[in-house]
């Protein structure tokens, strides 16, 4: 019982940071820090930043969070959440490279 109760917080933390990806342009906007970027290469090249690199840095962060099954503690947690940060991270610092 103890495993599929972490499996199911694996795959919600993991669903969670697949959603960042989704909603960080959302609320950008809806706070007003989205970057204003014209139609043209620039926007072609600000998607491709922002959701294949988010993409990629969720990948990598579910990979770190396996090790969720492995460790006891606080170090737990912190894996168990490396899919949410990964993705948040890298979004923001697309978001702050293209709003200069």
């Amino acid at each position: 019982m103890r495993l599929f109760l972490k499996f199911i917080l694996f795959l919600g933390a993991s669903a969670a940071g697949y959603g960042v990806i989704l909603l960080m342009p959302y609320v950008a906007w809806r706070l007003g820090i989205s970057p204003d970027i014209p139609v043209g290469p620039g926007l072609a090249s600000f998607q491709r930043w922002y959701f294949v690199g988010s993409f990629l840095a969720y990948l990598a962060g579910v990979l770190v969070a396996i090790g969720f099954f492995f460790t006891r503690g606080a170090a737990q947690i912190l894996l168990l959440c490396a899919p949410i940060l990964a993705t948040t991270i890298f979004g923001a610092g697309v978001f702050a490279y293209f709003s200069r």
